[in-house]
């Protein structure tokens, strides 16, 4: 990890790279193959990058911070790049369910170690779901801070935008048979109207029911898209 003094000239000519995203706060450039560029759209005096140094097989922690050499303030940062399919449409249908809980678990895993991290902008935007790998990667960290005990408050913002993908993108639940079933019921109305900051686990539960009830009106179901009566 370094610090790295850039002037207006040196910004300029980074900035003829690719665009590969943007957001309200940043515009992404490809800087290569293994990483992204994240540059502000606006220079802030109060603006503070923490977590910078660590590495993580699925989460793109800062690599490099870009400071304006004239003013000292962040321009941006440099982390890893992760590919994948963002969560904006859903899952993909062709996911073999097993493969998403195990990629659940391994998230939940190692978010469970960043108990003094404080996660900002956990969205469907932000999360993606690498199929190649595997693996749920998240990839927007420039806001997550330092905070005490924040261990459920992340496993429920994870939990909540993965069960948000899967009944509203994925299942259609004003359409979806599987919903007239009270126990899938029983375990959709405790997350949607739910406040229990510590039950955090209802994704992998409310997916496994699902499947299980799927099963017995479908037959064998191993895929999202196969959850749908055809």
């Amino acid at each position: 990890m370094s610090r790295v003094s850039v002037d207006y000239f040196e910004l300029e000519k980074l900035r003829r790279n690719a665009i590969i995203g943007s957001g309200m706060e940043t515009i992404c450039y490809q800087y290569d193959k293994e990483h992204v560029l994240k540059l502000f759209r606006f220079l802030l005096a109060n603006r503070k990058i923490y977590f910078e140094g660590l590495t993580s097989p699925n989460i793109a922690f800062p690599i490099d911070i870009y400071e304006y050499r004239e003013t000292g303030l962040i321009q941006g940062i440099l982390a890893q790049r992760f590919y994948g399919n963002n969560l904006k449409n859903g899952f993909k249908e062709e996911l073999d369910i097993k493969t998403l809980l195990d990629a659940y678990n391994e998230i939940r895993k190692e978010l469970i170690n960043y108990s003094d991290i404080k996660i900002m902008d956990i969205n469907s935007e932000n999360v993606l779901f690498d199929k190649k790998n595997k693996s749920f990667r998240l990839i927007e960290t420039t806001n997550w801070v330092p905070s005490f005990l924040s261990t459920d408050a992340n496993l429920k913002k994870l939990d909540d935008l993965l069960m948000q993908t899967i009944c509203f993108y994925n299942l259609g639940i004003d359409e979806n048979f599987l919903f007239t079933n009270p126990y899938i019921l029983e375990i959709y109305n405790r997350w949607f109207n739910g406040y229990d900051i510590k039950d955090n686990e209802i994704f992998p539960e409310f997916l496994s029911e699902i499947q299980s009830v799927a099963r017995h009106e479908l037959g064998k179901v191993k895929t999202i898209g196969e959850l749908r009566r055809k």
